[in-house]
């Protein structure tokens, strides 16, 4: 009989299993292996950025002007997402990779992917492990994405959604994840919000909810201009420019509000289904019956 090298050590030395061995043989991360990573990496403060500057997925904006052989684009979108992190953060939204659905799959970083695609940026509620063996929440960005846009604060703002609940109706995230903007944007820039409308036509929006949330948020009228962390205030692009356009951001605190009570009616309704609250299928998510639910347990906020 042929002995593996783990049977034949354990016969040597019977009771004593040494550490390498231990490190083998250990459970894998129950994160699924990702497919497409590009080649080129740059790491900063829990965020890790790929890219490529040949092939599909190169990204078109190359330029280097601090001549420090990372892409201006690649830095300023790091730049971006840890200040976006910083403002949430003060305003006790939970950062997702605290978050215990994402903690518990052992999440241990953000992977921004510049790739080859349809829009500016795509985020992910699912964790995916990546050439290095890390856990990492996934955001895709466009390799196109233009400077100073503003979809990589928008998709991390996804994650921290998906953290504090399973629901993945339109009007929700995207309306409200365009609301989360508003935090970097100059006060007399921000688009119009437009105006609130029938139930109806807002569970079928998605982008043009903002209406809704900002309108939400506008409730407390305390809730304007702020005081920011100075990791926000002094957060700089390469070129010198303010990634915090001013210190207006309206109704923060509301709309964490809105989070949580989303959160607790995520864990009544994982209960009723009998669903993991952490691994719902896609299709539950997406259903139009949690639509009314929702919005009274976001709008019950306001009478207590």
């Amino acid at each position: 009989m042929q002995l593996r090298s783990i049977d034949l050590f354990k016969a040597v030395l019977p009771g004593v299993l040494p550490f390498f061995f231990l490190e083998a043989f250990a459970a894998p991360p129950t994160c699924i292996k990702l497919p497409v990573e590009p080649t080129l990496e740059y790491r900063t403060e829990g965020f890790l950025l790929q890219y490529d500057l040949t092939g599909a997925n190169a990204l078109d904006n190359q330029s280097d002007a601090n001549n420090n052989q990372i892409p201006d684009l690649v830095e300023d979108v790091a730049i971006q997402l840890t200040t976006a992190r910083a403002l949430f953060t003060s305003f006790q939204f939970v950062d997702p990779l605290k978050q215990p659905r994402y903690k518990g799959q052992n999440a241990e970083l953000v992977q921004v992917r510049f790739l080859k695609m349809e829009g500016n940026g795509l985020a992910f509620d699912e964790v995916r492990r990546n050439r290095h063996g890390e856990c990492a929440l996934l955001i895709n960005l466009s390799n196109k994405l233009g400077a100073r846009n503003l979809s990589p604060a928008h998709e991390w703002f996804h994650l921290v959604q998906y953290g504090y609940t399973p629901f993945k109706r339109a009007w929700f995230l995207e309306g409200m994840a365009r609301w989360s903007e508003s935090g970097l944007r100059k006060d007399t820039s921000k688009t119009s919000f437009g105006s609130p409308v029938q139930d109806s036509a807002l569970f079928s929006q998605s982008y043009e909810a903002q209406a809704y949330w900002a309108n939400f948020a506008a409730a407390d009228k305390k809730d304007t201009k702020q005081k920011f962390p100075a990791s926000v205030t002094r957060a700089r692009y390469v070129n010198g420019d303010a990634v915090l356009q001013d210190n207006v951001f309206v109704g923060p605190s509301r709309i964490r509000a809105a989070l949580e009570a989303l959160g607790r009616l995520g864990e009544q309704e994982s209960t009723r289904r009998k669903l993991d609250p952490y691994a719902w299928p896609e299709t539950t998510q997406r259903l139009t019956e949690h639509d009314e639910p929702m919005k009274q347990a976001v709008e019950n906020i306001s009478k207590k």
